[in-house]
């Protein structure tokens, strides 16, 4: 539950930060149809992380682990590594 409450808003950082760059140097894009077509990979990122059970595209297995400490174990999918290359190209 915690994994998707986080992945609510990590898709996001990249878009936000390219718009609030652009607001700095004055070159806004306002609500175009432009701006709103950089959302659209979060949200199929977003999307794909709550549908986890189901598809096992970003994570491909998650286990709560409790020996030395409480962590969470994740095996990532081979949709995850599309958003990493994704996130560190748009930054």
């Amino acid at each position: 539950m915690v994994l998707r409450v986080q992945y609510l808003g990590i898709p996001f950082i990249t878009v936000c930060f390219y718009l609030f760059v652009r607001g700095w140097d004055n070159r806004s894009l306002g609500y175009s149809r432009r701006s709103l077509l950089l959302f659209l990979f979060p949200v199929v990122c977003v999307l794909l992380a709550n549908a986890y059970p189901d598809t096992g595209l970003f994570f491909s297995q998650l286990t709560f682990a409790a020996e030395p400490t409480a962590h969470l174990e994740i095996v990532r999918g081979p949709f995850f590594n599309i958003f990493v290359m994704y996130t560190y190209h748009a930054l």
